[in-house]
C-alpha cells in the first residue's frame, strides 16, 4: 500500500497549535504553514516554529536541517 494511502487519516487529523489571548478575547493561530512544528518555550510568552519542507533532500541522506521562524 503506498505512504500516501498509509498516512491519509492522520494527514486529515494534523492541526495547529493556537494561543488564546485573555485581554484580547481571541484565539491566533501559531505557524502558518500546515507542516511547520511549533514548539511554544517553556515559562515564556513565545514560541518557535521549525519548517521541515525546504530541507526534504538533506533530511533523505540523514542530515537534519529546518528553517526556524
Amino acid at each position: 500500500m503506498p505512504k500516501q494511502k498509509l498516512s491519509a487519516k492522520a494527514d486529515r487529523e494534523r492541526n495547529m497549535l493556537a494561543a488564546w489571548h485573555l485581554e484580547a478575547g481571541r484565539l491566533v493561530q501559531l505557524g502558518k504553514e500546515r507542516t511547520e512544528q511549533v514548539t511554544p518555550v517553556k515559562h515564556q510568552r513565545f514560541a518557535y516554529a521549525a519548517n521541515w519542507t525546504s530541507c526534504a533532500m538533506e533530511r533523505s541522506i540523514g542530515r537534519t536541517a529546518a528553517d526556524l521562524c
